[in-house]
């Protein structure tokens, strides 16, 4: 029925005005036809005034706010992420409801979901997104780019409010974007909660991070030491989100570090390495010698992989398990005209090296 009446409040203004009005009339604010009314905004057309006049009328009443909460931050994001030109007055109108909105905001109640699709199904993650969505509205239209102080004084309210918040998803998890304009600000905001001793910080951070950011140049030389200590403590994360990071981190050691065997493995290979860290890193750096060419793999041979395969057949840094000898083997194979300088390595693996079934499959096959 709700999404019936979506459909018709979509095809038909008219009709939406005069069910707003009936239902202001009559002081029904606790019914479903709100619902149906809001989550018809989602996709409209609506000129920017018309829309506004629309969003008042809605806004009427703050128990409409309190109760559709959700869905009005979720239609809002909806229409600053998808609607093609937004001018400045409905940055500010819009700007202006997401901070009354916040007053009555909530988190996502079901635990067992991951932390960004908790955030991107709750009012507060909602509204972090519409708010950051609106940012980069507001520097677009002006063609400067920095973080104005009225953004500011919000996205620090959200990111001190205490205990779990999932806005904390969405606005660390922009940390690129962030540096990008206002690099300070960041820094001390932002990048300052990557360094946080508490867990839950951390799995939130990295798992909006993983989602929502990207590495350039700037920002990469500031987020590596970041990154060198999630890689130490990968294992808080969860399996999705390790992967993730690992495939950040081997991006990295591809196209920004100059001594990988220096400040980059030595956090990959600890004492207590986890198999599936093992399998991870060398399926990311297999992943990232597919997309070289025979020029590009020579000089990544030549540059750190056969001191790296090297060092692995002498049980350096921590001992070579035979397991990790089966990953080694089918990586070799991404260097078939290098064989003659692997032979000391090779030989130095021990007599007790058992074949596994993987690795007899892999070359097996056709």
């Amino acid at each position: 029925l709700i999404r019936k009446l979506e459909k018709i409040c979509s095809e038909n203004e008219s009709f939406r005005e005069k069910l707003i009005e009936l239902l202001i009339k009559e002081n029904e604010l606790n019914t479903d036809l709100w619902r149906g009314i809001i989550m018809s905004l989602e996709k409209s057309n609506l000129y920017e005034q018309k829309l506004i006049y629309t969003f008042e009328k809605i806004f009427f009443n703050p128990l409409v706010v309190d109760i559709y909460n959700l869905e009005l931050s979720r239609v809002i994001f909806s229409i600053v992420n998808t609607r093609k030109s937004i001018s400045d007055n409905l940055v500010d109108f819009f700007y202006e409801k997401i901070k009354l909105l916040w007053n009555d905001s909530s988190n996502t109640e079901e635990k067992s979901l991951g932390y960004m699709t908790r955030a991107l199904n709750s009012s507060k993650g909602n509204l972090a997104l519409s708010t950051i969505k609106l940012i980069e509205i507001s520097i677009k239209n002006s063609d400067e780019k920095c973080l104005k102080d009225s953004f500011k004084v919000f996205l620090e309210q959200m990111l001190k409010e205490e205990g779990y918040n999932d806005s904390l998803v969405v606005i660390l998890g922009n940390a690129s974007f962030f540096y990008n304009i206002d690099s300070d600000w960041c820094e001390k905001f932002i990048l300052d909660k990557f360094k946080s001793n508490d867990d839950e910080i951390l799995k939130m951070a990295w798992s909006g991070f993983v989602h929502q950011s990207y590495l350039y140049t700037e920002f990469a030389l500031v987020f590596e030491p970041i990154y060198h200590e999630a890689i130490k403590n990968i294992d808080i994360f969860e399996k999705d989100i390790r992967k993730l990071i690992f495939k950040g981190y081997m991006s990295l050691i591809f196209n920004f570090s100059e001594d990988p065997m220096g400040d980059y493995i030595p956090n990959i290979f600890s004492g207590d390495m986890a198999e599936e860290t093992l399998e991870l890193f060398y399926f990311e750096l297999s992943n990232g010698i597919d997309q070289l060419d025979k020029t590009g793999r020579k000089e990544i041979f030549d540059k750190w992989i056969k001191d790296f395969l090297d060092r692995r057949s002498r049980d350096y840094p921590i001992k070579t398990s035979n397991h990790e000898k089966n990953l080694i083997i089918k990586f070799l194979a991404k260097f078939p005209y290098f064989t003659s300088n692997l032979d000391e390595i090779l030989k130095k693996f021990d007599k007790g090296f058992t074949i596994e079934q993987f690795t007899l499959y892999f070359f097996t096959i056709d």
